[in-house]
C-alpha cells in the first residue's frame, strides 16, 4: 500500500494504483553484481559483457575482483555500462578512506553502500552508538568528496538489545 501511495500523483486522483504505476517508467535498469559474484570471479570481463548484452545499463559492484578502478571504469565504458553505486565493507573502507573514495570517483560512482555492520559489532547499545559515530564520520568524509554513504541493513539490525 505504501508503494502504491508513493507512486500516485496529484493528477492520478481517482485512478487505480495499477494505472498510476504504469505511468511511471524506469529509464534505466541495473543489477547488483553480488548476484553473479561467482561468474564475476571466474570471468569478470565476460560477465560484464553478458550483462550489457542482456540490456542492463547500470551495475552495482560488490568488489572489484583484483582490478584497479581505472580498469573497472574502462571495462564499463567498453560495454556501455555505468556504475552509480558500490558495496564496500566498512572495515575495508575505513582502512583507507581516500582510496575507497578515489576508486568510487574514478569509476563514476555517486553512492557507497556499506552492506553489513563493521566486524566486531557487539550486541550492545554502546557498540551500536560507536558504529553510528563511525558512520557519521564516514558520511562527512564521503560528502566532502561529493559522494553519498548509505547502509544496506539486514534483519539482524532490528534485534532487541
Amino acid at each position: 500500500m505504501a508503494a502504491s501511495a508513493a507512486c500516485r500523483t496529484a493528477g492520478a486522483a481517482g485512478s487505480t494504483s495499477a494505472v498510476a504505476l504504469q505511468r511511471r517508467r524506469l529509464d534505466r535498469i541495473g543489477i547488483q553484481l553480488y548476484t553473479v559474484r561467482a561468474q564475476m570471479r571466474a570471468d569478470m570481463s565476460g560477465t560484464i559483457a553478458q550483462i550489457a548484452a542482456l540490456g542492463y545499463k547500470d551495475v552495482e559492484f560488490a568488489g572489484y575482483f583484483g582490478r584497479t578502478s581505472a580498469q573497472v571504469r574502462d571495462l564499463l565504458a567498453a560495454n556501455g555500462l555505468k556504475s552509480p553505486s558500490t558495496h564496500i565493507g566498512f572495515d575495508a573502507m575505513k582502512t583507507d578512506w581516500d582510496k575507497s573514495y578515489d576508486d568510487a570517483l574514478t569509476i563514476g560512482q555517486e553512492f557507497i553502500t556499506v552492506p553489513s555492520p563493521p566486524n566486531g559489532t557487539a550486541s550492545t547499545v554502546a557498540a551500536w552508538q560507536r558504529v553510528a559515530d563511525d558512520f557519521n564520520a564516514a558520511g562527512e568524509k564521503a560528502k566532502a568528496r561529493g559522494l553519498t554513504l548509505g547502509y544496506h541493513n539486514h534483519y539482524t539490525e532490528f534485534a532487541a538489545i
